[in-house]
């Protein structure tokens, strides 16, 4: 029984650990020319999973159940 808690426990341990490092993968590092708040046209956010679009200068803002536009 011991050892059956053991494996349980060692591949929680792994997945917290493989999840952890794909949250930090997925980070945007900004550039010298570049805002830390800008990122890649269609590029999802690491944090909340939204994708921001930049077209002929307005801003989409798309996640979850709404949609956000620039003025």
């Amino acid at each position: 029984m011991a050892t059956r808690w053991l494996v349980f426990a060692l591949v929680f341990v792994v997945f917290l650990a493989v999840s952890a490092s794909a949250a930090w993968a997925n980070k945007t590092v900004p550039q010298e020319n570049q805002p830390a708040s800008s990122l890649v046209a269609g590029e999802p956010s690491a944090r909340y999973g939204h994708s921001m679009v930049n077209l002929n200068g307005k801003v989409y803002l798309f996640g979850g159940a709404t949609a956000y536009v620039s003025d």
